[in-house]
């Protein structure tokens, strides 16, 4: 009981071990990895967030993360009708 325990942290530091050289070996180092710029707001007040530092689309002039690109219209999809109702011969089942 306590061996299979012992291997199974033993195991969970192996992995973060592991994780962490892979890193190193991408990166370079521990510390200091930034994976994109600051979070960004759009201009308009809107609430949307994204990034600025992105590669631009090749069918529009907006990047990939653009916060100031253009939402859809909201839809507005009315009550939801009313439930139908059973068959007569339906059997409940909980």
């Amino acid at each position: 009981m306590i061996s299979s325990s012992v291997n199974a942290i033993s195991a969970a530091r192996l992995g973060c071990i592991i994780l962490q050289a892979g890193i190193v070996l991408v990166t370079g180092s521990l510390g200091g990895m930034t994976w994109a710029e600051e979070l960004v707001h759009a201009r308009d007040g809107s609430g949307v967030y994204g990034y600025r530092d992105t590669p631009r689309l090749p069918w529009c002039d907006y990047l990939v993360h653009d916060p100031d690109r253009p939402a859809p219209r909201r839809v507005d999809p009315g009550p939801a009708p009313a439930a139908a109702t059973p068959p007569s011969d339906a059997v409940v089942l909980f």
